[in-house]
């Protein structure tokens, strides 16, 4: 088995929706477009630099950009445990002839933008047998892409602390997790794992920032992921996940 010690891993979002947006969002009234119809589409680029492999002549191995494409859209309302009312987002991701599908429940508060509860594919391809494997904060994964749903949804995979799975396919947030706080403001920081769940993240409006993607130009706010995976107190620079947050959605 070949590791390969990854230290740093970044995801861009693009986004492409129905029309555009010049102005960007309205930062003290914003909600986000929660209603069933609402799509969007997403290229996504994962790129990986700097890779030190541990067994093998460093020369040989690449940076590299995987790319691929997703879909989402808010299929339905569905009430959870009888009590909690959500939005259903459908998700798709597209890689070459295949399609890989899940489900996240989301709604708005007063105070956020909630995220329930999730299942299915989602962004993580079906374990394959390689001759490369990647070790990255001391677990094995088959995938790059495997990686950056293991710290962005914490996909069960034997880690103390991660979500509980409630039945046979509904993993549950418990509690909720706060995806968006509610007024948005410049330098506003939030919770959104904490610690030992399994691990901390934090999020914090960075920036108002224009960005340009194939459905046109929009005005956003950056959100930067904070995120602490050895829990020892300091934020992780070897992974860096930014939101880009307009009025039509991320």
């Amino acid at each position: 088995m070949y590791r390969f010690i990854i230290p740093l891993f970044i995801v861009f979002f693009s986004g492409c929706i129905s029309n555009t947006d010049p102005i960007g969002p309205k930062v003290e009234n914003f909600v986000f477009p929660l209603q069933v119809g609402n799509k969007w589409e997403y290229v996504r680029e994962i790129s990986v630099f700097n890779i030190r492999p541990d067994t093998i002549d460093p020369s040989i191995i690449n940076d590299t950009t995987i790319i691929d494409t997703s879909r989402a859209e808010i299929v339905r309302k569905q009430v959870l445990l009888d009590t909690i009312s959500t939005f259903v987002f459908a998700e798709e991701l597209i890689e070459h002839d295949h399609i890989f599908r899940a489900e996240s429940y989301y709604n708005n508060q007063p105070d956020g933008l909630y995220f329930y509860a999730y299942y299915g594919a989602g962004f993580v391809l079906p374990k394959r047998v390689k001759r490369k494997k990647f070790l990255f904060k001391g677990h094995t994964f088959e995938s790059v892409r495997e990686i950056a749903a293991w710290v962005e949804k914490v996909l069960p995979n034997g880690i103390p602390g991660a979500p509980a799975i409630l039945n046979d396919t509904l993993i549950y947030e418990i509690p909720p997790l706060q995806s968006i706080k509610y007024p948005i403001r410049l330098g506003s920081q939030w919770t959104y794992r904490r610690p030992g769940h399994p691990w901390a993240i934090k999020k914090k409006v960075e920036v108002a920032e224009g960005i340009i993607v194939p459905a046109g130009k929009f005005n956003c706010v950056k959100i930067r992921w904070l995120l602490d995976i050895d829990n020892n107190g300091s934020w992780d620079d070897d992974i860096i996940f930014y939101d880009y947050l307009s009025s039509r959605g991320l």
